[in-house]
């Protein structure tokens, strides 16, 4: 290849050109600047047709033959989809014949009952194996129980019964993870029989809890609600720490409130306020105390945090100020959604008064408030004890809000419609809440979803693992009386969101395409 030349001299006269630096300023510069760039421009296009040989190339590249090349994206789709369909068809075959066979089961239960229980957490841990689908130590040779302490006698188990059916269902279809029932007692029986607890785990860096006897205030909590109260609630959630309560209190305040917020949904909207002289909010966020918001994963989280961080402050509590507030919040909503059938406020607080008018003067904001949203708030409270400190008006006022019992205040109501009493409950453990606590939804008298639910990934607890549940429940019917259904529970079914989403993890196309899978709602 020839090299470049630019000859000066054509450009500059020998009298003129300097061999140093030069800072004269010259008039004709402009014009030999573009003589100069004129003839680089004519060699350098000499060079790329005759050494590089780009006009060749580019004759031989416009005389190949073209060919639109359709993209099969839609054909790609299309059977993914069938994939997944067909995945999920499986997995609700086995959802719906575990749901017939425990309907079947409390046939039976009701002429004789059903009810021995195997324990989980009694299992030596001897009897667990590791095995890489549940990434724990499990038993696939029975089922076992994670019993209530307040599991009422005789509350219906068939356990053992159905261990042959699940074990079943694995073997025909091994990537189903877990398959259980949880009745409505809270009884929980699961396959394959598992401690879920870091005591059986082969490494101390193991998934699991610390506390088995535990585990079934959590274990599947938003599926169990999902499921059995699939309507979306409205809530304000308002949690007392002034300086009545002692350090046994606040911590059990705590544990009640943070029950509460988990047992939410995605579809439900919630608010969250801690009390003392007066309300205090999560401060993120300049919206949180005039709305509520939805109880997504974050949120849930967000609000957890909250109450942890909450202390104690020297200060008397405000009960009349927080229900005020609480009540405008919900106001905010019905101005949203004039719809709304019903809302609720839950209370947590030991119920001190700062005076003896003081519960009047909260009847009377109660009885204004709910006045004017037409009866349809309700209210839980939860009286938090210390065994250490005696208990003297706080249940009995307590019982009076959750009951809104204005008559017996000498409060004068305008309420047009009766109101919904709501529960009071005390509490005096942090164990145990699913019993209690858990149950805030019984007032709201809402009806089971009929059909399949299918929840969010979720990371379950025993394995540390990205899980999606299938859920159902289950009823009871009479043969003469169709229309009245008993809710005995929910089965479920538990699935590794790997194999769910497999066709998605594992697509690889060289047409720069992608893919991906969301929720439809």
């Amino acid at each position: 290849m020839n090299g470049m030349k630019v000859d000066a001299s054509r450009i500059f006269p020998a009298s003129e050109v300097d061999q140093g630096y030069s800072t004269r300023k010259d008039p004709n510069t402009k014009e030999l600047i573009e003589i100069a760039s004129h003839d680089l421009s004519k060699r350098l296009r000499l060079l790329s047709n005759s050494e590089i040989g780009i006009t060749n190339m580019q004759a031989i590249f416009d005389s190949l033959p073209y060919e639109e090349k359709f993209r099969e994206e839609k054909e790609r789709l299309d059977e993914m989809v069938e994939r997944l369909s067909t995945r999920f068809n499986k997995y609700l075959r086995v959802l719906g014949a575990n749901k017939v066979m425990i309907e079947n089961f409390y046939k039976f239960h009701v002429k004789e009952p059903i009810t021995l229980a195997f324990g989980c957490c009694d299992m030596p841990c001897t009897q667990f194996k590791s095995h890489n689908l549940y990434g724990c130590r499990i038993s696939k040779e029975t089922s076992c129980d994670l019993v209530p302490p307040s599991l009422p006698r005789g509350a219906f188990n068939p356990g053992r019964n159905v261990t042959e059916v699940w074990e079943s269902n694995t073997e025909y279809f091994p990537s189903v993870k877990w398959q259980y029932f949880i009745s409505l007692d809270g009884l929980h029986n699961e396959y394959p029989a598992s401690s879920f607890s870091h005591a059986c785990q082969v490494s101390p860096g193991s998934s699991g809890v610390k506390d088995c006897s535990n585990i079934h205030d959590t274990r599947h909590r938003d599926v169990f609600m999902k499921t059995i109260q699939p309507q979306s609630k409205h809530v304000v959630i308002v949690m007392d720490h002034g300086n009545s309560m002692s350090a046994t209190q606040l911590l059990t305040a705590k544990a009640i409130t943070k029950h509460l917020i988990a047992s939410f949904f995605e579809e439900d909207k919630i608010s969250v306020m801690g009390l003392s002289s007066k309300p205090v909010y999560p401060k993120a966020d300049s919206c949180l105390n005039r709305t509520l918001v939805d109880a997504n994963y974050d949120t849930k989280q967000f609000f957890i945090k909250f109450v942890d961080d909450l202390q104690k402050v020297d200060a008397t509590t405000n009960h009349t100020l927080g229900f005020e507030r609480a009540f405008m919040i919900l106001e905010g909503l019905f101005e949203t959604v004039p719809h709304l059938d019903k809302a609720m406020i839950l209370y947590v607080s030991r119920g001190l008064l700062s005076s003896l008018t003081e519960a009047k003067t909260v009847m009377e904001v109660v009885a204004v408030h709910n006045a004017r949203l037409d009866s349809r708030v309700i209210i839980n409270t939860y009286a938090v004890i210390d065994d250490s400190k005696p208990v003297l008006y706080e249940k009995s006022f307590l019982q009076e809000v959750a009951n809104q019992n204005f008559a017996r205040y000498d409060v004068v109501s305008e309420l047009k419609k009766p109101v919904i009493k709501g529960m009071m409950m005390a509490v005096n453990s942090t164990r145990d809440l699913s019993s209690t606590v858990g149950r805030f939804y019984l007032p709201l008298n809402l009806t089971a979803a009929e059909g399949p639910v299918i929840s969010l990934p979720y990371i379950d607890e025993a394995d540390g693992a990205l899980t999606m549940s299938l859920s159902q429940a289950c009823v009871h019917t009479l043969p003469d009386v169709p229309d009245l259904r008993h809710l005995i529970g929910l089965v479920g079914v538990d699935l590794h969101m790997e194999d769910v989403v497999q066709d998605i993890t594992y697509y690889s196309h060289a047409d720069s395409s992608y893919a991906f899978i969301i929720s439809s709602k």
